[in-house]
């Protein structure tokens, strides 16, 4: 997973629209959920920044990492025990 997330700090914006958005979702879901790796997610989101993906129109969204971690924060689900990583 370390050279997943070093992967996605060094290729994110040459990657297609839709490989973008899952990167993104990727360091989101290391961020919540592996706490091993939780701060090597953080340094990854603050080197990429904001994602932008041109979704064609319609009213999906990329979620900026920094608001949704604090939402799974609130909502008392970081960090939660998985039974499994599935990559």
């Amino acid at each position: 997973m370390k050279k997943l997330l070093q992967r996605v700090q060094t290729t994110i914006y040459t990657q297609p629209m839709n490989v973008r958005s899952l990167m993104n979702s990727f360091v989101i879901a290391v961020e919540s959920y592996v706490k091993s790796l939780a701060e090597l997610a953080v340094q990854t989101r603050t080197k990429i920044g904001k994602v932008t993906v041109d979704m064609s129109g319609t009213a999906c969204t990329v979620p900026f990492a920094p608001e949704y971690i604090e939402k799974a924060r609130k909502r008392g689900t970081l960090e939660k025990k998985r039974k499994s990583t599935k990559c």
